[in-house]
């Protein structure tokens, strides 16, 4: 009998360590997640099927591009390249963006162009303010435009004219999508929708497992009347 009552015991401590096991081994269970916020001088809105959320790794990412192409940020690469600091060390996505931006502007025929600063902030586009734009103000702009005056050496930009600012404002933000995308593939992350000033980068399903749906807030010719 008292064997009998040994190999009972040991039979339920073996049933509870597996119960334990199984119950520490089962994967948590996936939900979705939201990540909302400022950045580049607009608003971003991110939603990802996740285990945990990935806020740090998230904001991580937009903190890369930010310091890199922001040209809200006045210690962002992209600002120390615009005032000429030799002392500046580019970094990967900056190279990137601009590699890909000097061939978009040779497909194009220069319709896409980096250098186009001086002309954005003439018009009050950029971080000064909006300037009275005479013809002759036009013309010293357009001196300072033009991306065949650019060029990478050696990790260095080099410029025909020290004047010649550079603003990837047109394309970081579709970039900064990209970056975040990646972030959440490299957490094997298949359901998520990236969105940062309208910009978007979108991959699988929702959470009711349908397509997302992307919509324009005002379809019309002229948006701000």
């Amino acid at each position: 009998m008292e064997t009998w009552k040994k190999y009972v015991a040991l039979l339920l401590i073996c049933i509870a360590l597996l119960a334990i096991f199984v119950i520490e081994d089962k994967p948590a269970r996936r939900q979705y997640y939201t990540d909302a916020g400022y950045v580049f001088g607009t608003t971003y809105h991110i939603t990802y099927e996740a285990d945990t959320p990935l806020t740090a790794d998230i904001h991580a990412a937009l903190r890369r591009v930010d310091n890199s192409l922001s040209m809200f940020n006045k210690h962002s690469t992209i600002a120390a390249v615009n005032r000429n600091d030799s002392t500046v060390v580019l970094d990967s996505l900056f190279v990137r963006v601009f590699n890909r931006s000097l061939e978009i502007a040779t497909i194009t025929n220069g319709a896409f162009d980096i250098t186009v600063a001086p002309l954005v902030n003439l018009w009050g586009f950029g971080f000064d303010k909006r300037s009275l734009v005479t013809p002759e103000r036009l013309d010293s702009a357009f001196r300072l435009v033009g991306y065949r005056q650019v060029k990478l050496v050696d990790g260095k930009i080099v410029k025909n004219d020290p004047g010649i600012m550079l603003d990837a404002s047109a394309i970081a933000k579709g970039f900064a999508c990209d970056v975040v995308a990646e972030t959440l593939m490299q957490h094997h992350i298949e359901n998520y929708i990236v969105e940062i000033g309208g910009e978007v980068a979108v991959n699988g399903h929702n959470a009711k497992n349908e397509a997302w749906r992307i919509g324009i807030n005002k379809p019309v010719e002229d948006s701000l009347s």
